[in-house]
């Protein structure tokens, strides 16, 4: 499909334009990349916001849809576009911010990574008609399942110290079951440098947590080293006050990772068939709650502008099920959940690969297009009066229907002759197509002139010509030899003559 992606992508050694060839070094980037990086919206040193051609720059490129990928209510959103415009973005709180909501409303669709997302949207008032689920996924290429012999039992968590991921809670639940005994490990990332925050060591001193042992800080990891750690654990933890999707909890489920997450927010989408451990939810709290730890704000800051509310997890629970699943591997029975683990591994591979969404995202994309083209309603006009000339643009017919890869309405003195055509929306007489009022429709008309003189008195001979030829020509193009099959499906007749054993059909 021809789609033009927003999205806002700058490499962070990124420090001035220097025009289309900024990105043709990076050594990350293949041809399809320089393809798809087509421009990015930055601001200058004036603070005005500017469009930047990039390395795939094509200035008389014109899409049949705009695609913008952004975190919601980002300034892309407020750009001109051509329509239509799909707007896709992951959503954690059960309120959107009220100018991005009235923003949602002009858009013609809307994608969401999940079920969860989508009946959000819908209660904030926006018409579930025009929002579709396009899940996000995991490349069982990568993300597969290895043999492990881990001497300690390894739990994982990977992800930025947040409140809403609850980074303070899950650590401090894994202190309060294990404290520092020896036979497990707690490997932890949680450290993103690309965001101003203090380092994890920093963290800990700050929030009151002890540094122990048992703890190793991960630094920010490579792709390789960040499927390897996922790989190698015993247990994946998550325990989110919610989530747009969660890429390490689908990633470890998908390496067949016993996996423990929260339910609730988009993660739902592909842990509703009793995927992992899930740990219930006992309410909903304010997004812009503030908690006081160690005489530290412990508070969204990241979005304090957001309304609605986060889901509050059950975090005894969680507990409880870090003790049942140590208490398996102390007694010998972790295989119980790593064969239920490696069960869920299939499940998610199979559905939940990207080529299976990339499937599902070009299925509402061909249907958007058949809508977008049924907007300009076609007419074909077929003005031959006789069976044989009306039959002859049968042929055109088709090359129009597949040209615009929809069916064609037909007006035609002999409707009875497109009855069971596969290529015909509609059939009218003349009289029905003139009672119409229809507005931009395209029209195709042939055999116009066939027969009679025109304004300056010539006739339109075509005794020489194939009049299936005759009709393509009205409309500016031949057919090609393979192009000249007739379409022609009349409903089947039963026709009982007491026939002689030899006779001619005339």
């Amino acid at each position: 499909h021809n789609v033009k992606i927003r999205n806002f992508n700058i490499p962070f050694s990124w420090t001035n334009y220097t025009g289309p060839d900024v990105y043709k070094n990076l050594d990350e980037l293949d041809d399809i990349h320089h393809k798809m990086l087509y421009q990015q919206s930055l601001r200058d040193s004036n603070d005005n916001l500017i469009d930047f051609p990039l390395s795939g720059y094509d200035e008389f490129f014109k899409p049949d849809f705009h695609l913008i990928m952004a975190e919601a209510n980002h300034y892309y959103h407020y750009q001109d576009y051509d329509k239509p415009v799909i707007v896709y973005f992951p959503w954690e709180t059960t309120k959107l911010n009220d100018a991005f909501l009235e923003k949602l409303k002009t858009f013609d669709y809307i994608w969401v990574p999940s079920e969860w997302q989508l009946n959000v949207l819908k209660e904030n008032g926006i018409n579930p008609e025009k929002i579709k689920v396009v899940p996000e996924g995991v490349d069982p290429i990568k993300y597969n399942p290895i043999n492990t012999n881990n001497k300690k039992l390894r739990i994982l968590h990977i992800g930025t110290w947040e409140y809403r991921k609850s980074s303070y809670e899950i650590i401090n639940a894994f202190l309060n079951v294990f404290g520092d005994i020896d036979n497990v490990e707690f490997r932890i990332g949680v450290n993103n440098k690309f965001r101003k925050q203090d380092g994890p060591l920093e963290t800990f001193r700050k929030f009151g947590l002890p540094i122990q042992k048992n703890i190793v800080f991960l630094d920010t990891l490579y792709e390789e080293d960040y499927i390897k750690e996922i790989q190698n654990a015993d247990v994946y933890v998550s325990c989110a006050r919610s989530e747009g999707w969660n890429l390490p909890l689908i990633q470890s489920l998908a390496c067949g990772v016993p996996s423990i997450y929260s339910k609730c927010g988009g993660q739902l989408e592909f842990t509703k068939e009793n995927i992992g451990v899930g740990i219930n939810i006992i309410g909903e709290e304010p997004a812009q709650k503030i908690i006081k730890i160690n005489g530290n704000k412990w508070n969204w800051d990241l979005y304090t502008h957001i309304g609605g509310n986060l889901y509050l997890p059950d975090y005894q629970h969680f507990e409880n099920e870090l003790k049942n699943l140590y208490n398996s591997w102390l007694n010998g029975k972790y295989d119980t959940y790593k064969k239920q683990a490696l069960l869920d591994s299939v499940f998610i591979t199979k559905n939940f690969n990207w080529n299976k969404n990339a499937e599902n995202a070009t299925n509402i994309l061909n249907k958007y297009m058949e809508e977008k083209n049924n907007k300009n309603k076609i007419y074909y006009l077929i003005h031959s009066v006789s069976f044989g000339d009306t039959l002859a643009a049968t042929p055109t017919l088709r090359y129009l229907s597949q040209s615009h890869n929809q069916k064609i309405n037909v007006v035609s003195h002999k409707k009875h002759i497109f009855k069971n055509n596969p290529y015909v929306n509609d059939c009218l007489s003349f009289n029905e197509f003139n009672d119409l009022d229809i507005p931009d429709i395209i029209k195709y008309e042939s055999f116009t002139y066939a027969g009679r003189q025109d304004n300056n008195g010539i006739e339109k001979k075509f005794s020489h010509i194939d009049t299936r030829q005759l009709h393509a020509i009205d409309l500016g193009f031949q057919l090609m030899p393979h192009q000249m099959e007739y379409d022609y499906n009349p409903d089947y007749v039963e026709l009982e003559y007491d026939l002689p054993k030899k006779y001619v059909v005339c």
